[in-house]
């Protein structure tokens, strides 16, 4: 089993990550220290964004504040805001559509994966995992983006489906879930 982790995800210990994908980010020295501090990001292959808008990838590369000898790719987005199939080739960008979610299941379908299950994406309030919540309350806002990301799913469920690949969400409480079968052990 492979894992990819984009946004926040190095914030989590309890899963080793094969691939992670870092485009924006509120501060590239906190990003890599906290990546530099988690030991399930020892063999981690960084995927950073390339490009004029790309500034914190460019900052983490040109000034070497990944672990020492880390491995990366570069890769750049496309059809942000957009509900388009995604990208058959890394070389033609990865789809943003409206969220990095969708930028990370592209690269997953470029990699080959035939069994994809997205975690921790709910698409509700705008709390993360890591962010302490009041206690007892249950987000029930939807994200403002939550719309275009379904309609995105539900496309690429559609198309990955037509390969022989399936498509999953981990969890029912998940918005996603009105789009995607849910993920059974």
């Amino acid at each position: 089993m492979d894992t990819v982790g984009f946004s926040h995800f190095h914030r989590q210990r309890w899963v080793r990550v094969d691939y992670h994908l870092i485009a924006e980010v509120e501060s590239a020295s906190a990003t890599t220290t906290s990546i530099r501090s988690n030991p399930l990001y020892a063999d981690t292959i960084f995927g950073m964004t390339r490009g004029w808008m790309a500034e914190a990838a460019n900052e983490m590369v040109a000034d070497r504040m990944l672990p020492s000898g880390s491995r990366i790719f570069r890769w750049r987005r496309v059809a942000r805001g957009m509900v388009v199939p995604p990208s058959r080739h890394l070389s033609n960008g990865l789809v943003h559509g409206a969220g990095s979610v969708q930028d990370t299941v592209n690269f997953a379908l470029i990699m080959g994966w035939r069994r994809i299950v997205i975690a921790g994406v709910d698409l509700v309030g705008n709390d993360y995992f890591w962010m302490s919540s009041e206690a007892g309350k249950i987000p029930t806002e939807r994200w403002a983006q939550a719309d275009t990301v379904l309609a995105s799913f539900r496309l690429w469920r559609e198309l990955a489906a037509a390969d022989g690949i399936e498509l999953l969400t981990y969890s029912a409480s998940s918005l996603l879930a009105e789009v995607l079968p849910i993920f059974e052990w």
